[in-house]
Protein backbone atom coordinates (compact mmCIF):
# COMPACT_ATOMS: atom_id res chain seq x y z
CA UNK A 1 0.00 0.00 0.00
CA UNK A 2 1.34 3.42 -0.83
CA UNK A 3 1.76 6.07 1.84
CA UNK A 4 -0.87 8.32 0.22
CA UNK A 5 -3.47 5.56 0.16
CA UNK A 6 -2.66 4.65 3.77
CA UNK A 7 -3.06 8.31 4.83
CA UNK A 8 -6.43 8.54 3.05
CA UNK A 9 -7.67 5.34 4.76
CA UNK A 10 -6.54 6.54 8.20
CA UNK A 11 -8.12 9.96 7.64
CA UNK A 12 -11.38 8.34 6.51
CA UNK A 13 -11.45 6.11 9.60
CA UNK A 14 -10.82 9.11 11.87
CA UNK A 15 -13.59 11.12 10.20
CA UNK A 16 -16.06 8.23 10.40
CA UNK A 17 -15.25 7.65 14.09
CA UNK A 18 -15.60 11.38 14.74
CA UNK A 19 -19.06 11.48 13.17
CA UNK A 20 -20.07 8.33 15.00
CA UNK A 21 -18.94 9.60 18.41
CA UNK A 22 -20.23 13.16 17.96
CA UNK A 23 -23.40 12.16 16.13
CA UNK A 24 -26.90 12.72 17.40
CA UNK A 25 -27.31 11.46 20.92
CA UNK A 26 -30.47 10.41 22.72
CA UNK A 27 -33.44 12.70 22.55
CA UNK A 28 -32.69 16.01 24.26
CA UNK A 29 -34.84 16.80 27.30
CA UNK A 30 -37.61 19.25 26.65
CA UNK A 31 -37.69 22.60 28.41
CA UNK A 32 -41.41 22.47 29.04
CA UNK A 33 -42.68 21.02 32.30
CA UNK A 34 -45.46 18.51 32.21
CA UNK A 35 -48.65 19.08 34.15
CA UNK A 36 -47.51 16.69 36.88
CA UNK A 37 -44.34 18.73 37.46
CA UNK A 38 -45.98 21.99 38.43
CA UNK A 39 -45.16 23.53 41.77
CA UNK A 40 -48.75 23.25 42.95
CA UNK A 41 -48.86 19.51 42.22
CA UNK A 42 -45.53 18.92 43.98
CA UNK A 43 -46.62 20.94 47.00
CA UNK A 44 -49.86 18.98 47.18
CA UNK A 45 -47.96 15.69 47.12
CA UNK A 46 -45.57 16.89 49.84
CA UNK A 47 -48.48 18.00 52.03
CA UNK A 48 -50.08 14.57 51.71
CA UNK A 49 -47.01 12.75 53.11
CA UNK A 50 -47.73 11.29 56.56
CA UNK A 51 -44.73 11.84 58.81
CA UNK A 52 -46.37 10.48 61.92
CA UNK A 53 -45.89 12.10 65.32
CA UNK A 54 -42.45 13.66 64.98
CA UNK A 55 -42.62 15.41 68.36
CA UNK A 56 -43.18 12.07 70.12
CA UNK A 57 -40.33 10.46 68.20
CA UNK A 58 -37.97 13.32 69.06
CA UNK A 59 -38.95 13.04 72.73
CA UNK A 60 -38.11 9.33 72.59
CA UNK A 61 -34.74 10.07 70.99
CA UNK A 62 -33.99 12.74 73.60
CA UNK A 63 -34.90 10.35 76.40
CA UNK A 64 -32.65 7.65 74.91
CA UNK A 65 -29.76 10.12 74.62
CA UNK A 66 -30.22 11.26 78.22
CA UNK A 67 -30.01 7.62 79.36
CA UNK A 68 -26.56 7.18 77.84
Amino acid sequence: MSKTLMAIVVLAVVVILGFWLMGPSAEAPSDTASEADTTAMISQELDSVNLGDLDKEMQDVTAELNNL
